[in-house]
């Protein structure tokens, strides 16, 4: 999975590859310290809502909204502890 995220030549593949990895990893360290990464990717994806009505939503975008909100693409994400409290932790 880790390779689908780093490779740089597919950006749906790479949004892809990380909504998976946002499901199905258990540490929330390992979340944040995969997809800091691609906080500075600022390529622009098309994304269609709910509604059927497509956007234009960047890369940092997709990423940050993964890392922050409950719900994405009506997916209710696992939840993911604020980056402070695991610093603090540690």
């Amino acid at each position: 999975m880790l390779e689908l995220i780093r490779n740089p030549d597919y950006k749906y593949i790479r949004a892809l590859a990380l909504f998976y990895y946002r499901l199905v990893e258990t540490s929330p360290a390992k979340v944040y310290q995969v997809f800091e990464t691609y906080l500075s990717d600022y390529r622009r994806l098309v994304f269609r809502e709910v509604s059927g009505k497509c956007s234009v939503l960047h890369m940092d975008d997709f990423v940050d909204t993964m890392l922050t909100k409950e719900r994405f693409c009506e997916v209710l994400l696992p939840r993911l502890p604020k980056r402070h409290v695991l610093e603090d932790e540690q």
